[in-house]
């Protein structure tokens, strides 16, 4: 284990200028480590690094494979690439994506947390859905401290909410104190660093399996099963068979891929396709509804009973389509308003 803290931070919509507000309260002296995913679009253009850089007195960079760990330094999860933490030095995979982002939060908590158990420091900031709250949930149960931003400070509050409702936290903060918070938390030299997280005990084993599906391999299927259940579900990612992980705290589910969807995630998922489904079957029935108009006048001189036919036939179409209409419109209500995906690209 390290002589000096280790802090992991997650953010996603809204997180930019969050990101500067406590870099810029850190100290050139930092006794720890500081490791940030910021969910992006796997192809956008990113100059995180940089605009933290400006931000405060610590060397800020994309984080790099095998790279050593030291206190005092700021590691910038790459696009398109998980950031992973291991004993002295650092990660960076194409491993599956969680919750459609890579990089992700949960897994850079989860790495941690089996990594420096106790000496570990969870941030999550503004953002949507519930990335994160897993990752915490790691941290916390292998002896971390929690922390999550005042959703009432946070552009978007859903993730520091989520955490809250789900973990619990340690220090719920305004924005502009938890910059000063971590300083004083990492103040102190560790004389002697807590040993890693038991693996024999049944709660670190399953995020240690978890652990096992942010890297580039399949996980066996035994060891799927050692931690989940089969669901009925399918992956949005592969169509693969979903496991429901056994932790009831933050309903999550996961394919063999190693693809993870939080319960949020997923049922959004689920209903932008029941969306999409209806307003194919929308089409087909306006198309329907047109066709029976351009056969009706066509048979108008020539077969009334089929004229009469074909037009009631378009008029059920049209009846129908706007039945449709409105079940799109009622169940959209029941979607949680909050379902921006990857935050857009930044530049400097």
């Amino acid at each position: 284990m390290s002589k000096y803290k280790i802090v992991v931070i997650g953010a996603s919509h809204g997180a930019v200028a969050a990101l500067e507000r406590i870099v810029s309260a850190l100290p050139s002296d930092l006794r720890a480590a500081v490791f940030v995913v910021l969910h992006i679009g796997s192809s956008s253009r990113s100059s995180l690094p940089e605009i933290l850089s400006r931000a405060g007195p610590l060397p800020v960079a994309w984080a790099c494979q095998t790279e050593p760990i030291m206190p005092g330094r700021i590691y910038v999860a790459p696009p398109d690439r998980n950031m992973l933490l291991a004993q002295g030095y650092v990660r960076t995979v194409h491993g599956p994506k969680e919750n459609h982002t890579r990089p992700a939060v949960d897994p850079l908590f989860r790495s941690a947390a089996l990594s420096y158990g106790a000496d570990v420091i969870g941030v999550v900031l503004t953002g949507n859905l519930d990335n994160g709250t897993a990752g915490l949930l790691a941290v916390k149960d292998c002896g971390g401290i929690t922390v999550v931003q005042d959703p009432n400070d946070a552009l978007a509050p859903s993730m520091p909410l989520n955490a809250l409702r789900h973990v619990a936290i340690d220090h719920c903060l305004p924005l502009d104190e938890i910059g000063p918070f971590l300083m004083t938390a990492t103040a102190q030299e560790i004389d002697k660093p807590d040993p890693p997280p038991d693996p024999a005990n049944s709660v670190i084993r399953l995020f240690a399996i978890e652990n096992e599906f942010a890297d580039d391999g399949l996980v066996p299927q035994n060891r799927v099963e050692e931690i989940a259940i089969a669901s009925a579900l399918t992956c949005p990612e592969c169509h693969a068979v979903l496991y429901k992980i056994r932790d009831e705290r933050a309903p999550r589910f996961r394919c063999r891929l190693g693809h993870g969807f939080s319960a949020k995630t997923l049922l959004q998922d689920l209903a932008a396709a029941r969306e999409d489904a209806l307003w194919s079957a929308v089409r087909a029935v306006l198309e329907e509804s047109e066709l029976a108009h351009c056969l009706a006048r066509d048979a108008c001189s020539k077969d009334f009973q089929l004229a009469r036919f074909l037009t009631e036939l378009a008029d059920r179409a049209e009846d129908q389509i706007g039945q449709l209409r409105w079940v799109i419109a009622s169940l959209s209500d029941l979607i949680e308003p909050d379902h921006t995906g990857a935050a857009p690209e930044i530049e400097a």
